[in-house]
Formats: C-alpha cells, sequence, structure tokens
C-alpha cells in the first residue's frame, strides 16, 4: 500500500492557518517517527513553479520533489512540508511560526511567547487525532532549509518552556545564516541553547561552497556553532561542494540532495516522562 499525499489549509494555533503537505504512511506500516520541513524561498508547488518564469530554474527543487526525496532518506516517517505564510522578494516569512521585527528584511524576533510550537503540534494533530497517543511515535526531526530555518530557532526559545509531545531527535540548518541583508537566522544566545538541551539531542549544520564564501553568513554560523559546542555532545558540520553544473542557487537548494540524513535508532530512554504525553493531550482532547 503506497503513501498518502494530502495538500490542505488548516487551522494551528488560534486563528491562524497554514498551507501544509503531507505524506502519510498506510495504517498498516509502523511509523517510527516524524520529519517537518521548512522549505526555502524559492520552493513551491510545481504548478506555481511550472508557471512562473523566476521559478521554472528550480523545478527539480518543488515541495512534490522534496517530498519524493523525503521519503526515501525516511522511509519509516510521517512526514510535514510547511509552507511560508509570505514571501517578500527572495525572503520567505513563517509568520505563524516566527515573529518578525522587519518584515520586509525578514528580521526574527525570537521569543518564548509566540506560540510556534504550539501551531505546529496543533497542525500535527489534525492528522494523528487521538490515535497519536498510542501510534505516534514521540520521536520528531526539524529540517529548515536557508530561510526554514527562522522556525528552528524560534522553537529553541519556546522548547525550554512549553510542554511537548515530542522528543527533538535531530534539528537539521541547511544553508542558513542570513539574508542578503544580514539579518541571522539562528538564535544568538548560548542560554536559550542551553536552556532546550534536554529537548532536542543533536543540531546538525551543512553548508555548501556557496556559504562558505560570504563572510558574513560564516561568521554567524561560527557564533552559533560557538554556542552549540557549549551545550552539545553530539554535534556534526559538513561543508559540501558545490556541483559545476548548477548555479549558485541551485546548489544552495541541492543540499537537499548532499545531506545524508543518517538516522540512528532511536533511544526511547531519553524522551523524558511518560505522562508528558498524556498530559499534553488533555490540553486538546477532552473526552
Amino acid at each position: 500500500m503506497s503513501r498518502k499525499h494530502i495538500n490542505q489549509r488548516i487551522k494551528g494555533h488560534e486563528e491562524r492557518e497554514n498551507r501544509v503537505y503531507v505524506s502519510l504512511l498506510p495504517k498498516t506500516r509502523r511509523v517510527t517517527r516524524s520529519v517537518v520541513y521548512f522549505p526555502d524561498c524559492l520552493q513551491d508547488f510545481e504548478k506555481f513553479m511550472q508557471n512562473n518564469e523566476e521559478y521554472k530554474p528550480f523545478l527539480d527543487y518543488s515541495f512534490e520533489k522534496t517530498m519524493l526525496r523525503l521519503e526515501e532518506k525516511f522511509p519509516d516517517a510521517n512526514i510535514w512540508i510547511m509552507k511560508p505564510s509570505v514571501r517578500i522578494g527572495k525572503i520567505a516569512l513563517y509568520k505563524n511560526f516566527v515573529e518578525y521585527s522587519d518584515e520586509t528584511l525578514g528580521k526574527p524576533c525570537y521569543n518564548e511567547t509566540h506560540n510556534g510550537l504550539d501551531h505546529m503540534y496543533r497542525l500535527m494533530y489534525v492528522y494523528y487525532g487521538k490515535s497519536m497517543i498510542k501510534l505516534h511515535p514521540k520521536s520528531a526531526i526539524l529540517i529548515g532549509l536557508g530561510d526554514g530555518c527562522a522556525p528552528l530557532s524560534q522553537f529553541m526559545n519556546e522548547a525550554q518552556n512549553q510542554l511537548s509531545p515530542l522528543n527533538f531527535e535531530r534539528m537539521y540548518y541547511l544553508n542558513g545564516g542570513n539574508h542578503e541583508n544580514g539579518e541571522s537566522v539562528y538564535p544568538q544566545s548560548c542560554q536559550v541553547i542551553g536552556r532546550c538541551a534536554t529537548s532536542i539531542e543533536k543540531i546538525i549544520l551543512y553548508v555548501n561552497e556557496y556559504h562558505q564564501s560570504n563572510p558574513q553568513k560564516v561568521e554567524n554560523r561560527d557564533q552559533f556553532v560557538m554556542f552549540i559546542r557549549q551545550v552539545f555532545q553530539c554535534y556534526y558540520e559538513n561543508v559540501e561542494k558545490m556541483k559545476e553544473e548548477l548555479t549558485p542557487l541551485q546548489n544552495h537548494l541541492n543540499i537537499l540532495e548532499a545531506v545524508k540524513f543518517e538516522v540512528e535508532t532511536i533511544s526511547y530512554a531519553r524522551q523524558g516522562p511518560e505522562n508528558r504525553i498524556n498530559e499534553y493531550r488533555s490540553i486538546y482532547w477532552k473526552d
């Protein structure tokens, strides 16, 4: 039996709505984790990209083809692609997940109260429903590409205080760094990273040579790496070579091909108290 693909706009936290593209394993298959992907500004559904000259060169990285890549890399996972709320030029804004102090510059304003995590959980609950408590894996992998790294940084600010039904097995920052205006997508506080260390097992950074050539991107990333090394034992960074046949922006997106996404056996002993799930369940489901 094949996967079920769903593309719809649904309501999450309070009145926030998000378009999500979901790939669900059949009920006969054992699901061991959830994968949530936040795409870059150059990615969208194929129909839109085919009819837009600016996006046509990047059709190989449409939501549909990206989903196929993620399905291959995570055959045991249910997968969500979260579409940005809006794009301004070449900046993707995830306003339902992140607060921005200046939207025209894509300047994130990370805080503990925006409820981006709660919004993500509610979008996932729509598909799992009450069965989430029994069948839903407690392990989640979050992936951000470019502008899509901003929600991950916001989640770090919130994870330290919010009750979470999930253990974040890994967070992947792919070609993050900063926009052309210099605004960084990384959390700039060692204290924030330290306080959420119990809810995130690994933070992994991948960049390619295009990002290595930008001194400001390197400076922002080096500061983030310094914070991570003070907190996490499990950390990995890799610099991928660019393909000569691709343009710089195509190489930027092609990081999805380069990342191996090695998935290890989940250590359920590290996932915190079991009543975390039942406590969170009571927030949403009134039996």
